[in-house]
């Protein structure tokens, strides 16, 4: 007896507009950037290197309107956005999405 597969469909657009999955959005930026401010001081002499989220910090894009503007056009693979950012976006916004999925069909 092996698990069964089930499929749900999902209307992107109804989700990425929903206060759920902003709110979920929210909640795993907010868990990132305080694990970024939380992290060690780099030993003397050392330094951070210089990373996509660093990278997203400077240009004040690391927030949930900026991720809920791109994340449909980064699903339908349309998005002319850099690289490195999608990979980010993606990586917040699949989780959330998985959250939002698992928190909707418990209420079903």
């Amino acid at each position: 007896m092996g698990m069964e597969e089930k499929t749900i469909r999902l209307d992107l657009k109804e989700v990425v507009s929903s206060p759920l999955y902003i709110n979920l959005v929210q909640n795993e930026l907010r868990r990132i950037i305080m694990l970024r401010a939380n992290r060690k001081v780099a030993p003397v002499g050392f330094h951070y290197k210089r990373d996509w989220y660093d990278k997203m910090i400077s240009e004040k894009v690391l927030n949930a309107e900026f991720f809920l503007k791109h994340i449909l056009g980064i699903w339908e693979r349309t998005s002319n956005i850099n690289a490195g950012f999608r990979a980010i976006i993606r990586v917040v916004c699949d989780k959330a999405l998985m959250q939002y999925v698992e928190q909707t069909q418990e209420k079903k």
